[in-house]
């Protein structure tokens, strides 16, 4: 994740004759890079940003997010909006249908959890077909392509499987 390192004005971003200059207004955007919160400065938001921000945070600063248990009153809104600004459809995806107060942002990851887990695979023959690949692959020296082939597997199993046990508290 990087800084914005776009225009924000008008002039940044347009080449206005001098002679006009006077009378064009430099039309700015307010830029706030939510990301580069510290943690401290996102813990004294109040509202439900307070979680918003602090998933950007996290996930920029560990790669991991580590969830709250502070109750959400906007559900809706803010799985709409993490949708919208990380481009994973899977906040929008989840059933939480609770009355407000009642969802954190430990319920949405469990949610996650439990989705990637009914699609494919449970976790332990994840963690079984992962480990018999794998040890295919090392044993004979063969691609991962080759072993899945070997198992009766498709790659796409093995790929649902490491992402089942990747998913695992980490959105």
């Amino acid at each position: 994740m990087t800084h914005w390192d776009k225009p924000i004005s008008l002039f940044e971003e347009m080449t206005i004759p001098d002679d006009v200059r006077p009378f064009t207004n430099d039309y700015r955007i307010n830029l706030f890079e939510i990301a580069f919160l510290n943690p401290e400065k996102v813990k004294k938001f109040q509202s439900d940003f307070r979680e918003v921000a602090d998933y950007f945070v996290q996930k920029r600063l560990k790669k991991k997010y580590i969830p709250s248990y502070r109750a959400l009153n906007h559900v809706d809104e803010v799985l709409k909006f993490l949708s919208a600004m990380s481009g994973d459809d899977r906040f929008v995806s989840l059933d939480l249908s609770r009355e407000k107060g009642e969802v954190t942002m430990c319920d949405i990851v469990d949610g996650f959890v439990s989705q990637g887990l009914s699609q494919g695979l449970s976790q332990g023959n994840a963690r079984t077909l992962i480990q018999c690949i794998e040890a295919l692959m090392q044993s004979e020296g063969i691609s991962v392509y080759e072993a899945c082939e070997k198992l009766h597997r498709s790659i796409n199993d093995y790929e649902e499987a490491k992402e089942a046990i990747s998913m695992n508290y980490t959105i």
